[in-house]
């Protein structure tokens, strides 16, 4: 339960009076003797954790009888420690399909959103696991994906979101460029028999501001 204040169901026949006792807030229904009711409204103990509650009956006689307990977990929490990584943290992916590594304690179920392609894993809530396969939403650029988590009694986190790049497209050549090997001033693309030339060609990244410069020989 996410509150501290329960009702306790009572059964017991023959009874007169009851004496409330365990992981309960000491007040005018606790830790004494009060009529007996089949029904009674108590507060547990402030810490979040199991708690347990024990009953006594007595009659008019006085005659108490056993020991009854029950007991429930007090849970306030959300999830907590909650991380999201694509593709183990990497920048940038060529495939739209990737794996999401998820860390929430104290979590049963995850909701992930974003740019995901909606199916069954994605925009409802699914059961808790540290890693989800996701379809990322169609075009090459950057990619969010969001998550919360929530536990058994509903208590939701707060979201937690990473993003990749998605590049599908190959480099582009910006340039292709010759020149001797042994004068790379010589490059006016004449050469002679058994001239040993470079060959030169530049590539550029759409989503990076990077260019890319590879040499053979020839």
């Amino acid at each position: 339960t996410p509150l501290r204040s329960v009702f306790l169901t009572l059964s017991a026949a023959g009874a007169a009076e009851m004496f409330i006792s365990g992981d309960v807030v000491d007040d005018t229904n606790t830790f004494e003797w009060v009529l007996y009711s089949t029904s009674l409204l108590v507060n547990l103990t402030e810490r979040d954790g199991e708690k347990e509650v024990q009953v006594r009956f007595r009659d008019a006689a006085k005659n108490e009888s056993d020991i009854a307990t029950d007991t429930i977990k007090l849970d306030r929490t959300a999830p907590s420690a909650i991380r999201i990584l694509i593709e183990g943290g990497k920048t940038y992916t060529d495939a739209r399909t990737v794996i999401l590594t998820l860390e929430a304690k104290n979590s049963t179920e995850m909701f992930i959103s974003g740019d995901v392609v909606n199916d069954a894993t994605t925009f409802e809530w699914i059961p808790y696991a540290s890693t989800q396969k996701v379809t990322l939403q169609v075009g090459d650029g950057e990619k969010t994906v969001s998550a919360k988590f929530r536990n058994a009694l509903k208590l939701e986190s707060n979201s937690v979101e990473a993003s990749i790049i998605l590049d599908t497209t190959p480099p582009a050549i910006s340039s292709i460029q010759s020149q001797d090997a042994g004068n790379p001033a010589d490059h006016d693309n004449h050469y002679h028999s058994n001239q040993k030339i470079n060959i030169i060609i530049e590539t550029a990244e759409m989503f990076a501001s990077l260019s890319s410069r590879f040499m053979a020989s020839a």
